[in-house]
């Protein structure tokens, strides 16, 4: 076989420190585009952000009708009660919807006894301070989080989003929960514009009509689509975002989502280039790629090749790992009998480049990347190497 159109240029990187910066220099290319574009990612909700940015700016764009679940996602709807408990700390129901969702130790016999006994317009918090059955720690934690409660109503809607997550003890809540801490990220770059946290919440009823409309302006040559709609279809120029270890790959922890189907997804993406492809990486320890690695050969262990997706070769350098992980991944090895956190106990019936493929107790084999299963604690040896 042999292509009918000359040698392009090589895959480009395009290192960003956070995800917002990668939204502002889209924004920028959307603002001059001549050439058919196409932004690429994995879930609707990545497009967020840069419809926000494109839709303040009048800048055209042609994207499909997107599913509008973000916003009746469980975390969207616990920041958003929080900040309207903040504007109003005499409203009863939303403070039993949010008072355990801050590590304060309140129990619920507690709160429901403060709603029941606070006089009416008194603030439940305020009652609660002063009356309530707490610990030393909860009585001071809650005294932290009424003093925070009044600030956020004074910073604009990034920062009283990040106030929320990281200073009130809401960002543990999503941990211990392993609910979608992205949502609350997406939020607070969308509500970085916006003057107040009020503020924020009128501008995420005005987004959610204009996704739920779509837009399908003729005259535009940007397209936004998630990886999945762009099945099928090429374009003159491809921008890849979003691609981190977390989101695309997805959660190692979601059974469901095989590796291998996330290198299919990922490879769909890359090949709907017909010219060009830029790829957004993250050069922080924050937000790691196993997949831009190998594309961009930043790897961490000795030189070799490596085959991806069966059909592009890439060279991978390695910076020298520690002994102790040189020696974990020397236990997985043919033969070797491992346990998987969600697949149970299985044995290694190959290894090639780093990828392992294990066959499970219940006759299922799985090709699994070995250094993103270690990373994530997914994965154990039972027998270890001599």
């Amino acid at each position: 076989m042999k292509a009918n159109r000359e040698h392009g240029p090589e895959v480009q990187s395009i290192p960003v420190k956070s995800r917002s910066e990668q939204y502002s220099y889209l924004e920028k290319i959307a603002q001059n585009c001549t050439m058919e574009t196409a932004v690429l990612y994995r879930d609707n909700d990545c497009a967020l952000p840069l419809i926000d940015a494109m839709n303040r700016e009048g800048i055209p764009y042609r994207c499909r009708q997107v599913d509008s679940s973000f916003f009746t996602n469980r975390v969207v709807t616990d920041l958003t009660d929080i900040i309207l408990y903040a504007n109003d700390p005499t409203d009863r129901n939303r403070f039993l919807q949010i008072y355990y969702k801050f590590g304060a130790g309140i129990k619920k016999a507690v709160a429901e006894q403060a709603v029941q006994c606070c006089p009416p317009g008194g603030a439940v918090i305020d009652w609660l301070v002063l009356h309530g059955d707490l610990s030393e720690r909860s009585r001071s934690k809650l005294l932290s989080i009424r003093a925070q409660m009044g600030r956020i109503l004074k910073k604009d809607g990034g920062e009283a989003i990040r106030c929320i997550t990281d200073d009130m003890g809401y960002g543990e809540y999503l941990k211990n929960r392993k609910l979608d801490a992205g949502k609350a990220e997406i939020l607070k770059t969308i509500g970085a514009r916006e003057p107040d946290p009020l503020s924020l919440l009128r501008r995420l009823d005005e987004l959610k009509v204009i996704v739920n409309e779509g837009s399908t302006d003729p005259e535009s040559r940007l397209i936004l689509s998630t990886v999945h709609s762009s099945k099928g279809l090429e374009y003159d120029r491809v921008f890849l975002m979003d691609v981190f270890d977390g989101l695309l790959p997805g959660d190692p922890e979601d059974a469901d989502q095989s590796l291998e189907e996330e290198r299919r997804i990922f490879y769909v993406g890359m090949t709907r280039a017909r010219k060009e492809l830029y790829i957004f990486t993250f050069p922080s320890y924050v937000l790691k790629s196993s997949f831009s690695d190998v594309v961009f050969k930043r790897e961490k262990a000795a030189p070799q090749k490596r085959r991806l997706f069966g059909v592009l070769n890439f060279n991978k350098t390695r910076a020298p790992e520690t002994e102790n992980a040189l020696t974990q991944e020397a236990d997985f090895f043919c033969g070797a009998a491992v346990r998987h956190k969600s697949l149970g106990v299985g044995k290694i019936v190959e290894k090639e480049d780093g990828m392992i493929t294990v066959e499970f107790e219940d006759g299922k084999t799985r090709r699994i990347l070995l250094e993103v299963a270690l990373k994530s604690g997914q994965l154990e040896a039972i027998t270890k190497a001599e």
